[in-house]
């Protein structure tokens, strides 16, 4: 399990790198977007994000802000979370979760969602 949440760990510091450079079509690309529903991925999370933004979290800090947690076992695949608060302006930040599902050689890391306050 250590070796899935540093993987987890290092998808979400690129995750976040991407996305302050607004570089959603490779975000995308690299890992999906679980909310895009019928609009085409990169522009579902440009919106969301766009969304987000206007309504930041209050945050103090320069770089991105980590935090894994992880799930109980479950039959749903899903095994943890990385919440990153990402910087989007001067004291304020968005709220992005990629989900880890699997593990080993068949784990996958998944934007699950961008949020503000």
């Amino acid at each position: 399990m250590d070796d899935d949440l540093a993987y987890l760990r290092r998808a979400a510091q690129e995750a976040a790198g991407l996305l302050i450079q607004h570089d959603f079509r490779r975000l995308t690309e690299r890992f999906g977007y679980a909310l895009a529903f019928d609009r085409p991925r990169a522009l579902a999370l440009e919106e969301d994000f766009r969304r987000a933004a206007a309504a930041a979290w209050p945050f103090e800090g320069a770089e991105p802000e980590i935090h894994i947690k992880t799930f109980a076992v479950n039959d749903t695949g899903l095994r943890a979370v990385a919440e990153c608060m990402v910087p989007v302006q001067e004291h304020g930040a968005v709220l992005m979760e990629l989900v880890l599902t699997g593990a080993g050689a068949s784990r996958a890391v998944t934007v699950e969602h961008v949020t503000g306050r």
